[in-house]
């Protein structure tokens, strides 16, 4: 299956939505914050994610998610393992131990997106200050 055909027919969430937007050469810079791209929060999330990447034989290619999304390290590191949690999930329907294998996961992936855990389960995030530059408005004959 091709990215674009995964868009329209696959199953998309935030998170497999980030790796097509990453695997099509689509995330905005400056946008990476406040963009609506996620990472995958639980078994479900990671199921999507795991589809794309086998449907359309994006593996090899994983890295290149760390690349833009430097909160994704931790669950590119612990694919091999995520994926054959999934896997058992998929087959047996039944619960194996992956949320809490993601839980971690998770928690230092907020870390590395400059979340901060101020309390058992409260995460604040760092202020991040944008760079926009002046821009001239228009006047109305002018739109």
């Amino acid at each position: 299956m091709k990215l674009n055909e995964w868009i329209i027919s696959g199953e998309v969430g935030t998170s497999s939505k980030t790796i097509w937007a990453v695997m099509s050469g689509l995330v905005n810079p400056s946008s990476r914050i406040e963009g609506g791209y996620g990472i995958p929060y639980d078994p479900d999330d990671f199921s999507r994610c795991y589809k794309i990447v086998r449907d359309c034989n994006l593996k090899p290619r994983l890295h290149e998610i760390i690349t833009a999304f430097p909160a994704w390290k931790p669950f590119v590191d612990n694919w091999e393992e995520l994926e054959c949690m999934v896997i058992e999930q998929i087959e047996t329907h039944e619960n194996n131990g992956m949320y809490d294998f993601m839980k971690p996961l998770v928690d230092e992936s907020r870390r590395l997106d400059g979340w901060v855990e101020k309390s058992p389960g409260s995460w604040s995030r760092q202020t991040v200050k944008f760079h926009r530059p002046n821009q001239t408005r228009l006047s109305k004959g002018e739109l």
